[in-house]
C-alpha cells in the first residue's frame, strides 16, 4: 500500500456565525481559515474542555467590544468607534464620551439572569479624561451590587456589600475590571458602567470631551471572570464540544423545546413537593456553578415526590425526561412520565446509583410503552438520566421524580412512585429537561417560560466554483463521532449537491425505521434517490469518491461500496440540513478522487484525522 505525506493543519477558530475550517489549495503549506456561515439562532449549551457544561457562548453580553451598537444604551453620553488600540493589540477599542448635561454618564445592557446563580461582569477600561469608574448590576440584584475602580492606582473602592470586585492590570493603561454578585430574582438585569467625576459622585456636569476607553465587556456566571470573549450576535456560535473526551466535535442537533419550567429552581412552586424537602443552591452543579438543589426524602411513611406541573404533548408521541444527579445518601430514586396524575398510565425507570444500572415499568395493563431509558456519568460524581417513551390517550403528562428504597417497579404503584419509610435520605438534583422526541438532547436551561434550541444547521457555497471539487470529481471525508442508532425527529441530510440536497447529491441522512437506526448515506440523480450504504459503528471515518462515472464509499479503512454509478460532478453547495443529529471530528474536501490506497488510510482506525493529507485538500471542520 502506498504510505500518503501527512501534514499537521493548524488549529481552526469558531466565531459568531461561522464555522472556520482549513483552507489549503493551491499551497498545502499555507493554512488560510475558510470560513463556513453557521445558523442557529438561538442560545444553546455544550460541554466545555473542562468537563463543564455551559451556555455558548458564555459570554451573556451581545455586541462585546462595539458599543456603538443598539444592544448598548448611551445616558448621556455617546460613543465613537475604533478610536485607539484595545488590549487585543489592533485599534477597535471605543472612547465612551460624557456630554454637557448634569446627569449619570454611563453605557448600559440588559441581559437575562436566573435566581440565586453568581454573574461576573468585566470590562476593560483605561482613563480618557476621567480616571474613575463604576459598575452596578442591578434590576434582579441586590441594591449594593456595585464597585468604584480608580485607574490611576490600580485600586477598587466603595465596593458594595452584595459584591465582591478586582482590578487587573492588562497593560498599556488598560485595566479589567471584574465585579460579582448573585442574582436574588430571576428575569432581566442592567449592567451599568458608568463615569465618575470624584470619589463617588456620578451624577455632575458633563464637559462634552472626557471619559474613559472601553472594550471586551464579559458577562458569565460563576464567581470566576474566565477568559474574556468575543461576541457579536452570540445566538450562532458553532458548538465545539467536548463530551466525548479527547479533541472537541462539532455538535449538530435537531429543533428542541425544554418543556420543563424551573429546571434548574426545584424549590420553585411549579415543583410541587409531597412528603419531601428541597433546599435550593447547595452543591456545584455539572455547570461549575453552586447552583445545584439538595432533594431530602424525609421520614414520612409514605410516597415522596417531585410532581412538575402538568405539560402538553402530542398524544401518543415519544418524549424524553432527563435530569442531572448525584448522590448524596439516596441510593435509589425513579423518574416518571405520568398520564395526567392518573393511577395506571405512567412509564417509569428506577436508578442505582451505586451500580449505574436501572430498571424499567409501567402502570396497569402496560400503561406506555418504554424506547429507552439512560445513566450517564458526566464526573465529579454527576449523571444525567433519562426515561424515554410514550403514553397512551393524553395530551397532557406530568414530569415526576421520585425518592424509592429500591423495592422494584410495580405495575401497580401510585403514579410511578411506591410508599416507603423516608430516613432523610437526599439526591443532588439540577437540569431537568422534558422534551418531545426520542432521545434526549443537551439541556436548554429554563426559568419561568419554555426555551426552544434551534437546530444547528452551516452552509458553503461554491464548491465546485472555487475548485473544492472540479469535472475530474472529487473526494468528501467526514469523520462522525457518537453516530448512535437513533429514531429521528425528521428526515435530515448532510449534503453536498447540485441544485437541492434531493436533486443530484451524496447524503448523509438520520436512518426512519422505528427501531432506529445509524446514518445512512444515499446519491440522488435526477432527483432519483438510491440508499447505498449504512454506517456501522459509533466512530464512523467515511469517505466518498466519484469521478463523473461511478462512486466509491469506504468506512473505517474499508472499500464498502464499489463503482456505484454516478455522473454528477458540478456540486456546488456542502450543507448540514436543518433537524440532522450528528458528531463531526473532522470533514474535508479534495477535487480529485483520490486513490484506494490513500483513502484506506485516511479512513482507517488508526489515523489521526487531524494530520490530513496535502494532496490537493482543500477544507476541514475541526
Amino acid at each position: 500500500m502506498a504510505t500518503p505525506t501527512f501534514i499537521l493543519p493548524s488549529a481552526p477558530t469558531y466565531t459568531d456565525g461561522f464555522v472556520n475550517g482549513l483552507n489549503v489549495y493551491p499551497n498545502p503549506t499555507n493554512f488560510v481559515a475558510n470560513q463556513v456561515p453557521f445558523t442557529r439562532a438561538t442560545t444553546a449549551t455544550r460541554t466545555n474542555a473542562a468537563g463543564l457544561i455551559e451556555l455558548t457562548p458564555y459570554n451573556l453580553i451581545n455586541w462585546s467590544e462595539q458599543f456603538d451598537n443598539g444592544s448598548w444604551t448611551k445616558v448621556a453620553s455617546s460613543v465613537t468607534a475604533n478610536l485607539t488600540t484595545s488590549p487585543s493589540g489592533l485599534v477597535n477599542a471605543d472612547a465612551l464620551i460624557e456630554n454637557t448635561a448634569t446627569a449619570n454618564h454611563e453605557i448600559v445592557q440588559t441581559t437575562n439572569v436566573t435566581t440565586g446563580t453568581p454573574y461576573t461582569y468585566s470590562i476593560y477600561v483605561k482613563a480618557n479624561g476621567r480616571n474613575r469608574f463604576k459598575i452596578q448590576l442591578a434590576n434582579q440584584f441586590a441594591a449594593n451590587a456595585l464597585a468604584y475602580y480608580d485607574l490611576v492606582t490600580g485600586l477598587t473602592y466603595s465596593v458594595g456589600v452584595d459584591a465582591t470586585a478586582t482590578m487587573t492590570n492588562a497593560g498599556n493603561g488598560w485595566y479589567r475590571c471584574t465585579i460579582t454578585s448573585t442574582a436574588t430574582s430571576s428575569g432581566t438585569a442592567i449592567s451599568y458602567n458608568t463615569l465618575v467625576s470624584t470619589g463617588t459622585t456620578t451624577t455632575y456636569l458633563g464637559d462634552g470631551v472626557s471619559g474613559l476607553f472601553i472594550w471586551g465587556a464579559q458577562l458569565v456566571e460563576g464567581t470566576a471572570a474566565l477568559p474574556y470573549l468575543l461576541t457579536e450576535t452570540r445566538l450562532n456560535r458553532p458548538r465545539v464540544d467536548f463530551s466525548l473526551g479527547g479533541c472537541p466535535n462539532l455538535l449538530l442537533e435537531p429543533q428542541r423545546t425544554n418543556l420543563v419550567l424551573y429546571s434548574e429552581q426545584f424549590d420553585n412552586a411549579w415543583w410541587s413537593k409531597a412528603t419531601l424537602s428541597i433546599t435550593a443552591n447547595t452543591t456545584t452543579s455539572p455547570s461549575g456553578v453552586v447552583n445545584a438543589d439538595t432533594l431530602d426524602e424525609g421520614t414520612t411513611s409514605s410516597i415522596h415526590r417531585l410532581l412538575g406541573t402538568v405539560v402538553s404533548v402530542t398524544a401518543g408521541s415519544n418524549n424524553s425526561f432527563s435530569l442531572y444527579v448525584k448522590k448524596g445518601t439516596m441510593r435509589y430514586f425513579r423518574l416518571v412520565i405520568n398520564d395526567g396524575n392518573d393511577t395506571s398510565r405512567w412509564i417509569a425507570a428506577q436508578f442505582d446509583l451505586d451500580t449505574q444500572t436501572f430498571t424499567t415499568g409501567s402502570g396497569v395493563g402496560g400503561g406506555g410503552t418504554i424506547v429507552s431509558s439512560s445513566i450517564q456519568s458526566v464526573g465529579n460524581g454527576w449523571f444525567r438520566v433519562n426515561l424515554v417513551g410514550s403514553l397512551t390517550l393524553t395530551g397532557q403528562v406530568f414530569p415526576i421524580i421520585f425518592g424509592s428504597d429500591g423495592t422494584a417497579i410495580n405495575a401497580a404503584d401510585g403514579r410511578g412512585g411506591g410508599a416507603y419509610s423516608g430516613t432523610n435520605k437526599t439526591l443532588f438534583i439540577w437540569g431537568a429537561q422534558f422534551e418531545s422526541g426520542a432521545y434526549p438532547t443537551t439541556y436548554v436551561p429554563t426559568t419561568a417560560a419554555t426555551v426552544t434550541r434551534n437546530s444547528d444547521t452551516f452552509v458553503l457555497s461554491n464548491v465546485f466554483t472555487n475548485n473544492m471539487i472540479s469535472s475530474a470529481g472529487g473526494t468528501w471525508f467526514v469523520d462522525l463521532r457518537d453516530n448512535q442508532a437513533l429514531i429521528r425527529d425528521t428526515f435530515a441530510t448532510l449534503s453536498i449537491f447540485q441544485t437541492s440536497a434531493l436533486t443530484n447529491s451524496f447524503v448523509f441522512f438520520n436512518h426512519s425505521t422505528a427501531s432506529g437506526g445509524r446514518i445512512q448515506i444515499a446519491k440522488f440523480i435526477s432527483g432519483t434517490a438510491t440508499t447505498i450504504y449504512t454506517t456501522t459503528s459509533n466512530t464512523s471515518k467515511i469517505a466518498i469518491k466519484w469521478n463523473g462515472t461511478t462512486a466509491d464509499i469506504f468506512e473505517n479503512g474499508v472499500k464498502v461500496v464499489s463503482e456505484t454509478a454516478f455522473t454528477t460532478t458540478n456540486m456546488d453547495s456542502l450543507t448540514s440540513g436543518s433537524g440532522l443529529r450528528a458528531t463531526i471530528n473532522s470533514m474535508a474536501l479534495w477535487n480529485t478522487p483520490l486513490t484506494d490506497d490513500e483513502l484506506e488510510v485516511i479512513t482507517g482506525t488508526a489515523f489521526d484525522t487531524y494530520a490530513l493529507m496535502a494532496s490537493n485538500y482543500n477544507y476541514i471542520l475541526q
